[in-house]
């Protein structure tokens, strides 16, 4: 069992704003026996800063002037545990490292990327003096792990601790009428934003000639005029349909009502999967799942037990798709056992413990 630590978390990712490191961090502030004093970017909604046991302070805190303000804001902090959302920035914590504090730091894959293929000489020279000053390292995946070492960074500081789930909610209910779905054909699913990473356009082609078959979209983004031209170019309007943004409320009555959730996601030049918690989502519900073996992936989906791994190939896709249509109780049992393993206590105790 850890101690109570003073912690200074920098996450310019904090709610109001949604996705995966705000998640993180909203739940480890939520859920930690650790007192946090949290510095985040400023925001018209600052409801949720009520909802936690800890000293939130909103100020500009990006940019030249805001990483300026962030040192100092370290520098004022140095008596505490200062933790940073990501490396992305880590260099701002060098004075406060100097003066002695400690410096920890989540890590997830996009920083990752971007410096290894897109930042400059100086982006790039600048993230490597701060990963320098980070004492330990809490990652999703074995492939955040291995692209930390890639930067230098030592194997004995880095600890992978997948992020979690709220499990009661996504397991506790029982579906009384169908809202989303048709009871008669195999129902795929995918939750996530509308942009090209994701691979909403890889699962079109892959189901336009598979027959009893229809394939629900939650989201909104970017990609979503690009998506509905591609189902009118393919003819499966009659197996799609786009819901838009699903509330909360809805969101885990629409897993249930699903067979299978599927998101192929692909590794851009600047953006990855790091983990993928709806993996985590839909197995808490029952569902199994299809992803595409990229990034950090493999550590969310255990493959050939809480769904299939696959490649971005579509013949590899739409035959995963079937593999899983005729198999699909065999996954269950042990989706949801994997699922109630990540709930948000037990990933958040370990992280309480590993930065102590």
């Amino acid at each position: 069992m850890s101690q109570n630590k003073e912690i200074f978390l920098i996450s310019p990712s904090f709610p109001p704003g949604t996705g995966g490191i705000q998640t993180w961090m909203k739940n480890w502030v939520k859920h930690s026996e650790h007192d946090f004093t949290v510095l985040t970017e400023e925001a018209e909604d600052t409801s949720f800063d009520e909802e936690v046991d800890a000293e939130v302070i909103r100020d500009s805190i990006l940019g030249p002037l805001g990483y300026l303000r962030t040192a100092w804001y370290a520098v004022r902090n140095r008596d505490k545990q200062i933790h940073l959302e990501s490396p992305m920035n880590a260099f701002v914590a060098i004075p406060a490292k100097l003066l002695g504090a400690e410096i920890t730091s989540h890590a997830h894959g996009n920083e990752l990327i971007y410096h290894e293929n897109s930042a400059g000489f100086i982006r790039r020279t600048l993230f490597k003096l701060g990963l320098r000053t980070v004492s330990k390292f809490v990652v999703p995946s074995e492939w955040t792990k291995e692209k930390l070492q890639d930067f230098g960074v030592d194997e004995e500081k880095i600890e992978v601790i997948h992020p979690g789930i709220d499990f009661q909610k996504f397991n506790d209910f029982e579906l009384e009428k169908r809202k989303f779905s048709s009871e008669e054909k195999f129902t795929l699913l995918t939750v996530g934003r509308l942009d090209e990473r994701k691979g909403h356009k890889l699962v079109l082609d892959a189901i336009k000639d598979l027959e009893e078959v229809e394939y629900l979209i939650a989201g909104s983004g970017e990609m979503e005029e690009e998506i509905k031209q591609k189902i009118q170019e393919l003819d499966i309007q009659d197996k799609v349909e786009m819901l838009g943004y699903v509330p909360d409320e809805d969101l885990v009555q629409l897993y249930h009502e699903s067979d299978c959730f599927i998101m192929t996601s692909t590794e851009t030049q600047n953006s990855v999967e790091g983990f993928g918690i709806v993996y985590l989502e839909a197995n808490a519900t029952g569902l199994p799942v299809i992803a595409a073996d990229t990034g950090g992936t493999s550590s969310s989906v255990k493959d050939g037990e809480t769904g299939l791994l696959t490649s971005t190939d579509l013949e590899e896709i739409n035959e995963k798709i079937e593999e899983l249509r005729k198999n699909q109780g065999k996954f269950s049992e042990e989706a949801v056992e994997w699922a109630r393993e990540h709930d948000w206590q037990n990933q958040i105790q370990k992280i309480d413990e590993f930065i102590q």
